[in-house]
């Protein structure tokens, strides 16, 4: 039962432990069922289709996950990537969240840019205006409008994280629910 059972885990790599554990019990008992109904271990083994396992229960698992942090959601994105590119016929599903997930991120990654250039900017429109010997109080007001600009932008730039997560999240049900349907084919 031991064989069986790491078979099982090893077509179950790359899912959490407990999502794991619950696909281990549900065969478990059914293992126990069948033997209880006479049927030998190896017999059983032999009718368990471990490649089926993953087919079926992978899009399933990941349909339910979920992701809280910006880095579950990453990593569930990864996992259903890998396999919607694993199977022929899902490549063209797998091209169109590719698209979306690097739009997506592209969006991110210029936030981070501009969140990182803003303070770089201060401090050169600081220096600028000193050379020209401006007034302080120009100065003041000119420093106080970049801070508030700034303060903007962090919060525009969580919110931007936050929504990336719900969006991703929202594309992996999806995803994961053409892949079921297609599986139910």
């Amino acid at each position: 039962m031991k064989k069986i059972i790491k078979k099982i885990e090893h077509e179950l790599r790359g899912l959490r432990s407990e999502e794991k554990e619950d696909i281990i019990s549900y065969y478990v008992e059914m293992i126990n069922d069948r033997l209880d109904n006479g049927e030998k271990l190896e017999d059983i083994e032999k009718t368990i289709e471990y490649s089926e396992i993953r087919k079926n229960y992978y899009p399933k698992t990941i349909n339910e996950r979920e992701n809280k942090t910006v880095n579950d959601s990453l990593k569930t994105s990864g996992k259903l990537l890998l396999y919607l590119f694993a199977s022929p016929l899902l490549i063209p599903i797998g091209l169109v969240y590719l698209v979306i997930i690097i739009v997506m991120y592209i969006l991110i990654l210029s936030s981070i840019i501009v969140m990182v250039a803003v303070p770089f900017g201060l401090v050169a429109y600081i220096i600028g205006l000193f050379r020209d010997k401006i007034e302080i109080g120009n100065l003041l007001i000119s420093s106080g409008v970049y801070m508030v600009v700034m303060s903007i932008l962090v919060v525009i730039f969580y919110n931007i994280m936050k929504w990336s997560v719900k969006v991703n999240n929202a594309l992996i049900k999806v995803f994961s629910r053409k892949v079921l349907k297609r599986g139910e084919k």
